[in-house]
C-alpha cells in the first residue's frame, strides 16, 4: 500500500514500472484514487490525478509488460480543491 507521504504518490508511477519490470512472470492489480490529495504541513498543496498516473505508468512500460496490468481509479468526487 503506498500513498501515505508525498514522496510516495509523486514516486508511485516509478516504483510500480520498476516492480513489474523486475517481476516479470507476475500480473498486477492497482487500486487508485482518482483524487490523491498531497499534504504539506497539513494543508493542502496540490492533487494529483490516478488517471493520469495510470496512464503514465502505461506508456512507460513496453506493450508485453504493460498487458500484465489492471488498474481500476476510485472516484468520491471528495478532492481537496
Amino acid at each position: 500500500i503506498l500513498g501515505k507521504s508525498a514522496q510516495e504518490i509523486n514516486d508511485f508511477r516509478h516504483i510500480v514500472a520498476s516492480l513489474m519490470v523486475k517481476n516479470s512472470n507476475d500480473k498486477f492489480i492497482l487500486i487508485i484514487d482518482e483524487n490523491l490529495d498531497i499534504l504539506v504541513g497539513g494543508v493542502h498543496h496540490t492533487t494529483v490525478s490516478g488517471s493520469k498516473s495510470v496512464f503514465e505508468i502505461r506508456n512507460e512500460l513496453p506493450r508485453d509488460v504493460e498487458m500484465r496490468l489492471l488498474a481500476l481509479i476510485r472516484s468520491a468526487n471528495d478532492s481537496a480543491k
